[in-house]
């Protein structure tokens, strides 16, 4: 089936309902006469469509897969200079080097009138990131110098949100770490060599979890757990020390349309007409039709049905969590 457009939505539910308007256009949709009325069915529809998003965060309409580059990460904080992506950065105390990746504010919260940054990094050749100092200062070495910028506050958590368009909400159980060829043999990058699966661990077990082992962990390999922290961030553990990648399942975020040639996308478009009927269903109720009230719940509820049986998990049978 062709995806409908939210003209063809809007102008569906109206003649549905035989309410005496006529059908918008691609010219009058954006300003239409009798505004009111008009703008209510434009909002009966939309509003339809993130009910339904938002009613089930199993459908797999709503399910996306990302895969994304991750590198060590340093909190600093005291910040008189903010460093740039390509910047040298030195330990004043540990001597150890680091080339700046990318800049991250996710963990700069606090109104302290302090600044903070997050940084991705990768060691340079012949330094080790096991061998940082915690709040030791930094100085910039290259390409304009600078000194005592800074100092090590801790480690870095990854914050999603702004690595993948439209993330609402990953599926922690669906981690998997990869090698990159910055770090790896040709031959460890074939998809049977190269996937780790990360086992989550929840973040009331993080602190015990990782004080077992010494922290922090530092791997030249691949991270083996994962967990979020109350902020909403991810950590992993042991600690990368070079970049890896990250695939995992998410849901994607609420979308609503706007345009009149935009078109629910996150909705196969044999389930489109749910939205017309979803509209009618309201246009009724405020207009204190119990019959066409009565009609559009009947297509409601059969598209929901429709929906749930091809759209949601099939039931299963887990392993036991119990069990390793």
């Amino acid at each position: 089936m062709t995806a409908k457009t939210y003209l063809e939505l809007v102008n569906e539910a109206i003649y549905e309902t035989k309410a005496s308007l006529d059908p918008l256009t691609s010219v009058n949709f954006a300003s239409p006469p009798r505004t009111v009325l008009y703008d209510r069915f434009k909002s009966w529809v939309n509003m339809g469509y993130r009910e339904l998003q938002m009613k089930r965060k199993e459908w797999f309409f709503r399910k996306e897969r990302a895969t994304v580059e991750l590198w060590p990460r340093l909190q600093l904080a005291g910040l008189t200079t903010i460093p740039s992506v390509g910047d040298v950065l030195q330990g004043a105390s540990s001597g150890v080097q680091v080339t700046v990746v990318a800049l991250h504010d996710l963990e700069d919260i606090e109104d302290d009138g302090q600044e903070e940054r997050t940084v991705s990094v990768t060691p340079v050749a012949g330094y080790e990131l096991q061998n940082l100092i915690l709040r030791e200062t930094f100085d910039v070495i290259t390409p304009t110098p600078s000194t005592n910028i800074g100092y090590l506050k801790g480690l870095g958590r990854y914050g999603f949100e702004a690595l993948v368009t439209n993330l609402e909400e990953i599926d922690k159980e669906s981690v998997t770490a990869h090698r990159t060829s910055v770090v790896a043999a040709v031959g460890d990058l074939t998809l049977g060599s190269n996937a780790t699966p990360l086992i989550y661990v929840p973040w009331r077990d993080w602190s015990m979890f990782v004080e077992m082992d010494t922290y922090p962990n530092w791997t030249a390999d691949l991270p083996r757990f994962i967990t979020q922290a109350p902020d909403g961030t991810y950590d992993f553990y042991p600690m990368p020390s070079a970049s890896f990648y990250v695939s995992f399942d998410f849901t994607r975020s609420l979308s609503q349309m706007v345009l009149y040639s935009d078109t629910p996308t996150a909705l196969p478009s044999r389930y489109h007409d749910y939205l017309v009927w979803r509209a009618v269903q309201e246009f009724a109720d405020f207009d204190s039709q119990s019959k066409l009230f009565v009609r559009a719940t009947k297509h409601v509820e059969e598209y929901l049905y429709w929906l749930t049986r091809d759209q949601m998990p099939r039931i299963g049978f887990a392993r036991s969590k119990f069990n390793d």
